[in-house]
């Protein structure tokens, strides 16, 4: 996730840039700054850029990622099975040895 982040910091960087808004005529605020990087931070981020840029930039792509991670990471805790199994220690021959000490 750490490259979404990055990406998403260029790409404020772009959306604020006067090139960028002369071409596609719109008009970059200084908070728009605070609205990419609080996407690359979480969910509630993500969704306040989708709202903000209604999908004009492509860094929705990277909102949606962080969505979709979000979404995938609450459902793949339940996944994964761990089976608990009792398992004989030493093949039965005794306690295991104690671990060596240094005599120092």
């Amino acid at each position: 996730m750490g490259f979404v982040g990055s990406c998403l910091s260029q790409g404020a960087w772009l959306w604020v840039s006067e090139i960028s808004q002369q071409r596609y005529s719109h008009d970059a605020l200084l908070s728009d700054f605070s609205v990419f990087d609080g996407s690359s931070r979480g969910l509630r981020g993500s969704l306040r850029l989708l709202w903000r840029m209604k999908l004009k930039h492509l860094g929705c792509i990277g909102a949606l990622i962080v969505i979709l991670s979000h979404w995938f990471e609450a459902f793949s805790q339940q996944m994964v099975l761990f089976e608990q199994r009792p398992r004989i220690l030493n093949r039965g021959y005794g306690p295991a040895p104690p671990p060596p000490r240094s005599e120092v």
